[in-house]
């Protein structure tokens, strides 16, 4: 399983960009939430399936997809390269390493060219506030889509934040400059044919979490428990 980094914040990045720094930092908003990170930017080798992160409190799955009229419509390799993040290469990829040669047909990064390239990432029971999301190998003339799957990755997504241009010519950028309602299924990616970066981490934080269903106690579970409680009753009546 990939390494992960999950750091408590004090502070909500709500607009504007924010610089690396920040992930050494705790400043006081006033909202008393708490902010959770995700690192992508360990080694992981490319795969036709899911990676799978998890810090320990929280867990995500990545898939690589391609998307269309604001909804998934096939399934790619997806890898995460050291010191970059998160690729998806919609092209023959050479499964089990991370090379960035090992995509044939296409570079090693969310790209629009050709097929739209995202990341859908899948908090599972959790529902999260996607608040900041952190780019590199950006350059000035990217741009990035965020969409959110209310209804799960299989229906068109529900929201759309489209077309969010990333500082100009920063390699690393954080940005938050995008709005999304929460939910427990996002994609971020390029939909035009000049938009091309990596994304190596992301802030979150969880507002809602589904209940644990209650485990049945079997039949034969229920006899027992019943049996017992007529013991008890026995042994009250011969005290007195």
């Amino acid at each position: 399983m990939p390494a992960v980094t999950s750091l408590k914040e004090d502070c909500v990045l709500k607009t504007g960009f924010v610089a690396a720094a920040v992930m050494a930092a705790s400043v006081f908003c006033g909202s008393g939430a708490s902010a959770a990170y995700i690192d992508f930017s360990t080694s992981n080798g490319w795969t036709n399936g899911a990676l799978a992160f998890d810090n320990g409190s929280e867990s995500v799955s990545v898939r690589g997809v391609t998307v269309s009229a604001g909804a998934i419509s096939s399934n790619v390799s997806v890898a995460n390269i050291p010191h970059k993040g998160l690729a998806v290469c919609s092209g023959a990829a050479q499964l089990g390493g991370w090379q960035l040669g090992g995509c044939t047909g296409d570079a090693a990064y969310l790209d629009g060219l050709g097929a739209n390239e995202f990341v859908l990432l899948d908090f599972g029971p959790l529902t999260v506030n996607l608040q900041a999301i952190h780019f590199s190998n950006v350059d000035d003339d990217d741009r990035f889509s965020v969409l959110s799957f209310g209804n799960g990755a299989n229906s068109p997504a529900t929201e759309m934040s489209l077309d969010r241009n990333l500082a100009d010519g920063v390699a690393y950028a954080w940005s938050s400059n995008y709005s999304v309602s929460p939910s427990s299924i996002f994609a971020i990616g390029a939909l035009g044919d000049n938009d091309d970066f990596n994304v190596k981490r992301i802030m979150f934080e969880v507002v809602a979490s589904a209940p644990v269903a209650p485990v049945p106690l079997p039949a034969g579970g229920l006899l027992l428990v019943g049996a017992l409680g007529g013991l008890g009753l026995m042994r009250r009546r011969r005290k007195a």
